[in-house]
C-alpha cells in the first residue's frame, strides 16, 4: 500500500513538472507572438505613415469639389462641427480604399493566423 502511494505521488510530481514545462513553453510561445503582433503593427504603421506622407495623399485629401463642402452657416460655432465631419468623413473613406487596395490589414492577420497555427500546432 505504502509503494502504492509512493508511486503515486511520483506519478503526480512527474505530471505536474510536465505542466509548468507546457506552461513555460506557452508563455515563451505568447511572448514570441506578440513579438510578432508588435513587428507586423510596426511595419502596418510604416507603410501607413509613408503613405499619408505621399504628395498623392495630399494632393487628393486637400482637393476638394464644390458639392463636397459643407453650406455656409451663420457662425463659426455652427460651421465648425460641419467642417469637422466632412473632413474626418474623407480621411476615413481615403483610409478605407488604401486599406482596399494594399491589404496590408489582411496580410498581418493571415500571418498572425499562420504563426498561431504553428506555434500551438492547430
Amino acid at each position: 500500500m505504502l509503494q502504492d502511494r509512493e508511486s503515486l505521488i511520483e506519478r503526480m510530481n512527474a505530471l505536474h513538472k510536465q505542466i509548468l514545462s507546457l506552461q513555460e513553453t506557452r508563455q515563451h510561445e505568447i511572448v514570441e507572438l506578440n513579438k510578432t503582433f508588435a513587428d507586423e503593427m510596426e511595419g502596418i504603421v510604416d507603410t501607413l505613415f509613408d503613405h499619408l506622407c505621399s504628395s498623392e495623399f495630399e494632393r487628393r485629401f486637400t482637393t476638394w469639389e464644390v458639392d463636397e463642402i459643407p453650406s455656409d452657416e451663420d457662425t463659426w460655432e455652427k460651421m465648425k462641427p460641419k467642417i469637422k465631419k466632412v473632413i474626418e468623413n474623407r480621411f476615413e473613406k481615403m483610409l478605407a480604399k488604401w486599406e482596399e487596395c494594399n491589404g496590408v490589414h489582411a496580410r498581418v492577420h493571415d500571418e498572425l493566423i499562420r504563426c498561431f497555427q504553428k506555434r500551438f500546432e492547430v
